[in-house]
């Protein structure tokens, strides 16, 4: 799952131009459904050789493409072409079969057809205590799959690993629980292309919001749902940045 997963994240990381999109829909009855996309398509439109910036993994992306994949499905896909990777595979799901049983409302999804152009991860889940373990599982489970990988890093995004939501009758509020990274060694990892990126953050309730913690977030006319837009630098600079907190009326 590691590879796969990280070969989408990669990509992006080393376009000029991407859009990253983090929607967060709360349901009357405490349901939420999360979903993370990543939209490079602009870029693409401008690229000669496309296969190209997949660096030899164009046909891997195309096998997957328009498809949608639980995690036990992609790890299988991942360890297809890896030497001993049924034994891999399958060690990994023996070893951690409650974490994958848990995780079965994860979906993942690429699209590179036509003029599509983007990875979709979204988890359905149950309530805020079942979202915030689901994130936490998909971490957990990078970090297994990186135990076959020795000496490379894990490199879940921040926002799926350290993120904690939480919801009362009167709120809804998101904190990050990271251990903070130095700027510089951020930055590097982006390779000088941060100014490049659009994150837009987008919550929708059922009911209606009172107030928002971000003075310039833009609320929509039905008073149900908000957004908010970052540039890569500033969530480098300040990951506390995607903090907030909505009251509702």
């Amino acid at each position: 799952m590691k590879k796969i997963y990280l070969l989408f994240l990669g990509v992006v990381l080393s376009l000029q131009s991407c859009v990253t999109k983090e929607e967060i829909y709360v349901k009357e009855n405490g349901a939420v459904d999360y979903a993370f996309k990543m939209d490079f398509r602009e870029l693409l439109q401008s690229v000669p050789d496309k296969k190209a910036i997949f660096k030899g993994d164009a046909d891997k992306i195309e096998m997957l493409s328009g498809q949608e994949f639980t995690i036990e499905q992609l790890i299988e896909f991942a360890m297809l072409k890896e030497k001993n990777g049924e034994q891999k595979k399958d060690s990994i799901i023996k070893a951690n079969k409650e974490l994958f049983d848990s995780t079965k409302n994860i979906r993942f999804m690429v699209n590179m057809k036509d003029s599509l152009a983007d990875f979709n991860f979204k988890v359905n889940a149950k309530d805020i205590a079942d979202l915030n373990q689901s994130l936490l599982n998909v971490n957990k489970l990078t970090e297994k799959t990186r135990d076959f990988e020795k000496g490379k890093k894990s490199n879940t995004p921040m926002l799926l690993k350290d993120s904690e939501y939480s919801l009362t009758s009167k709120s809804f509020e998101r904190k990050l629980i990271a251990e903070e990274v130095k700027d510089d060694k951020k930055a590097s990892e982006m390779g000088g292309m941060e100014g490049m990126f659009t994150y837009i953050l987008k919550t929708t309730f059922d009911k209606p919001i009172k107030s928002v913690s971000y003075q310039d977030a833009v609320i929509s006319k039905d008073g149900k749902s908000f957004e908010k837009k970052f540039s890569m630098t500033e969530i480098i600079e300040n990951p506390k940045v995607l903090e907030y907190k909505v009251e509702f009326k």
